[in-house]
């Protein structure tokens, strides 16, 4: 009857599938997995993920990562994605950029023309597409958020495994909750954009980057080599401060392009400035060691 003859095939199928999960070869996986190691998997199994495998291994890469979106919130909805091609950030006023870029410039800071100094804020930020409706829930955030000072004058250390970055820690002598304050205002605007804080225990870690990845190899030796560059800054460094009195949106278009500013957002009230600026103390070339390349990230942090 058909009835047997259908049990027949399923269980002759079962036994195919067992006996051919115990001889085929064991797979693989791709170098870029990491603890690679070889898996005993049925065959049926087998089928699947060898067939992932070569869709995965036919994708293009993504060859920008910087300006590759963060996963958005509820399905990437207008006002929920955000890009790392934008941000909001504080940008020291023009008189206090030259010492910090001989810094930069010294250290081989590889997001020099990339980036302005500056201290973000909100990063990733959402889509320029955004903008209009955004910007104006940033300025009613700093409606009541006045003048600050800040100073920049001690040189720290983000230590990984493998890297460590240099930073200038901002401080905001009269007010030191300042700076903090502001960020979370801006943040409650969007409070999607939320990087700054979220994985760090909720606490945001102001920074001016000035040279960013730098190698430092897994031995003792190269940790310590940073160390004594942290030092050297630190002692030919006179402070300099200035006053925050706005803070930036800024973009750039493509893999090697400039942060303009786009809007500029006064504290305390006031009418935005809307523009497409380049900063005119920045490098109109890049130097040959900065990232210039399709897929050499965005830094930024």
């Amino acid at each position: 009857s058909r009835a047997s003859s259908r049990a027949a095939a399923t269980a002759a199928n079962k036994a195919s599938w067992h006996q051919a999960s115990q001889t085929r070869p064991l797979l693989r996986l791709p170098s870029w997995v990491p603890h690679r190691r070889s898996l005993s998997i049925p065959i049926a199994v087998h089928i699947c993920a060898s067939s992932t495998q070569r869709k995965m291994e036919a994708a293009p890469p993504v060859t920008d990562p910087a300006a590759t979106p963060a996963a958005p919130a509820e399905g990437g909805k207008k006002g929920r994605a955000k890009v790392h091609n934008t941000t909001v950030a504080l940008v020291p006023p023009d008189d206090v950029w030259q010492e910090i870029q001989r810094v930069r410039t010294e250290l081989k800071d590889k997001q020099l023309f990339r980036w302005p100094p500056h201290i973000n804020l909100l990063y990733p930020f959402v889509p320029e597409r955004d903008f209009p409706e955004v910007i104006e829930k940033l300025r009613d955030s700093l409606a009541t958020t006045k003048p600050f000072q800040v100073s920049l004058s001690e040189f720290c250390l983000f230590k990984r495994q493998r890297s460590a970055t240099l930073w200038l820690k901002p401080q905001c002598p009269e007010s030191p909750e300042a700076l903090d304050n502001m960020q979370k205002a801006l943040q409650d605007a969007v409070p999607h954009c939320d990087d700054q804080r979220a994985g760090h225990g909720g606490v945001f870690t102001p920074h001016l980057t000035v040279t960013g990845e730098a190698s430092m190899g897994e031995a003792e030796a190269g940790k310590e080599e940073c160390e004594v560059v942290k030092e050297e800054k630190q002692a030919a460094w006179s402070p300099v401060t200035f006053t925050c009195k706005e803070v930036h949106v800024m973009s750039r278009q493509g893999a090697g392009g400039q942060f303009h500013v786009r809007a500029r957002i006064p504290l305390g009230g006031g009418e935005v400035v809307m523009e497409d600026t380049r900063y005119d103390l920045m490098p109109t070339e890049p130097p040959e060691w900065c990232v210039r390349e399709e897929g050499k990230g965005g830094g930024g942090g």
